[in-house]
């Protein structure tokens, strides 16, 4: 369940997916007689919007991973440096 919402939130994010929609609702505007400047208005506030979201959360996404590597080396260097003093704690006792 969880792989499902993590794909659909990601095809929701999709450019792609709603220029399509922003073109598809164009045509149908087109179709019933909406002026020409309220259809160019709100296909291009929709593109904008859309665009300006993915790149924060895809940079989101980014920060998060580089943060968990971040971590994850401080881990690995806190660990080197307990067993380098258990190591030199043992060999002070011999």
């Amino acid at each position: 369940m969880r792989n499902f919402i993590k794909k659909l939130s990601e095809k929701l994010l999709s450019r792609k997916l709603w220029l399509y929609v922003a073109g598809v609702v164009s045509g149908i505007a087109v179709a019933i007689g909406v002026e020409g400047d309220a259809i160019s208005t709100v296909a291009g506030s929709v593109t904008a919007a859309i665009s300006v979201l993915s790149y924060i959360i895809v940079e989101g996404k980014i920060d998060t991973q580089r943060a968990a590597a971040a971590a994850e080396k401080l881990i690995d260097g806190a660990e080197t440096i307990r067993d380098a003093e258990k190591q030199s704690g043992d060999d002070s006792h011999k």
